[in-house]
């Protein structure tokens, strides 16, 4: 069997793989407009364009997808459902079959189609530099796994650093294609006997979330929703160890969740401890925290005090030796965020050193 399939332009091939009725699907790009083998006309300078053929190589049907600039398919796949997931990288913004616009130079672009190639819904997800995807998979839960290399930092869709000029970036998405992320980086602050205050990292798509805490030897969960990437937990029980949890809700219809994060957890104070804590520490609430953490290239240290006080802010190791000051001097009532540049610290575990006149506060970081 042979077969050439082509346009009055430039036709190039990416990707080819056998269906489960015995035929192929092909998919590469192309800056054909309507001619020979092409069925409809091209939206940009080269777009998505895949090619349906029966085992005898006999074309059954083909179909164009792009926006205004550059679309360059890299993979398909046929999904559970007998239909087609495509994947590649785009430089358009929203036009064409483009219902996003690009967050940088280039982003990840997929397109759902129909067995018959009738567009379902597509998807952007990128970084504010070059994001460029070269593999989709559909996972056992029915939604789909995305893989490439980016240059982007944190921006956009993309929650961590590179560490190179170029590094591995893989998303996970539900069966819609939306990248509905789990919160990480769970902090307990503000702890009293009766209260406390949850904080995790906020995410980009979310519309609010949904976060669960109980007493650990309880059996029953109790809900609640969050607007925003903190929440203020009343009505405690004191000397009590608590555990919590939090997901995401990135779209209502249709529900778009993400799954549970892990496990965080916490124990209330007694009475008499609290007011102790809270008559000799400058501290609002005992509280600092520091995020990201684990620690990339730097971090911001958070902390809010009742009262002006002098603080030294230090890392030491894990046998309490100084490697580094980050601060040392006087700081005035109220809130404050102190960069932490991680710089020659190689990667391990660490302490952050808070030590004023009336107490020394550590908190743990992890340095990748």
């Amino acid at each position: 069997m042979g077969a050439t399939f082509g346009g009055t332009e430039d036709d190039w091939l990416s990707q080819l793989m056998q269906t489960t009725d015995g035929g192929y699907i092909l998919g590469g790009w192309s800056w054909s407009g309507k001619s020979g083998d092409k069925s409809q006309t091209v939206k940009g300078d080269n777009d998505y364009w895949i090619i349906k053929i029966n085992d005898l190589g006999v074309k059954q049907w083909d179909a164009d997808y792009g926006g205004s600039t550059n679309d360059y398919l890299n993979t398909i796949r046929q999904t559970s459902d007998g239909g087609y997931i495509l994947g590649g990288y785009s430089s358009s913004l929203i036009s064409g079959d483009k219902t996003q616009n690009t967050k940088g130079g280039t982003d990840y672009w997929i397109v759902k189609t129909t067995a018959n190639g009738k567009k379902q819904w597509d998807a952007d997800f990128g970084g504010s530099d070059f994001d460029f995807l070269y593999a989709v998979e559909q996972t056992s839960d029915g939604g789909y796994l995305l893989g490439g290399y980016s240059a982007s930092g944190i921006s956009g869709d993309k929650t961590q650093d590179t560490r190179g000029v170029n590094d591995y970036w893989i998303i996970k998405l539900n069966v819609k294609g939306a990248a509905c992320a789990s919160p990480v980086n769970l902090s307990t602050g503000n702890i009293g006997s009766e209260t406390a205050t949850l904080k995790w990292n906020s995410i980009t798509s979310a519309i609010y979330y949904i976060v669960e805490y109980k007493a650990a030897n309880a059996s029953n969960w109790t809900t609640i929703k969050a607007s925003g990437n903190v929440k203020q937990l009343n009505d405690l029980r004191a000397k009590t160890k608590y555990e919590w949890r939090v997901r995401t809700v990135c779209s209502k219809r249709p529900l778009v969740l993400s799954d549970w994060s892990e496990k965080h957890s916490f124990t209330t104070l007694g009475s008499k401890m609290q007011k102790a804590i809270n008559t000799t520490s400058p501290f609002k609430n005992g509280f600092v925290e520091v995020y990201p953490n684990p620690v990339s290239q730097s971090a911001t240290i958070s902390f809010s005090l009742d009262k002006a006080s002098p603080a030294m802010i230090q890392v030491v190791d894990m046998n309490g030796r100084i490697l580094k000051t980050i601060a040392n001097k006087g700081f005035p009532e109220g809130h404050h965020e102190v960069t932490f540049n991680r710089e020659l610290l190689k990667a391990g575990v660490y302490f952050l050193r808070i030590s004023t006149n009336h107490k020394v506060t550590t908190q743990k970081i992890v340095v990748q």
